[in-house]
């Protein structure tokens, strides 16, 4: 099985502090540094072979109309982001494969 990830918006929101309930989990997060709320929509993808489930039909999709997510700046200095799927997830099976990623 391969996961792909397409369709994928992305709004930023406005820079807030550190909260450190609910960012204390962060990986090298400079708590000084401002976090940036993400929301936005994604379609997961998981493919397996082709030879097993049929050409067009191998994939099943996970269309995450909203997704939430942060940005968060490290201890060196670099910019890190994650944007989750969130709740409402059907999951459609018998889909063909992403044509581009």
């Amino acid at each position: 099985m391969v996961t792909l990830i397409q369709n994928v918006t992305v709004e930023m929101g406005a820079p807030r502090s550190f909260g450190e309930a609910a960012d204390s989990g962060l990986q090298d997060l400079d708590v000084s540094a401002k976090i940036i709320p993400l929301r936005g929509t994604q379609t997961l993808y998981q493919c397996g072979e082709v030879r097993f489930y049929g050409k067009g039909t191998q994939c099943s999709a996970f269309p995450y109309p909203k997704s939430s997510g942060r940005c968060w700046k490290t201890k060196f200095g670099d910019w890190k982001c994650n944007l989750a799927g969130g709740p409402g997830a059907q999951q459609l099976t018998k889909q063909p494969g992403p044509t581009a990623y």
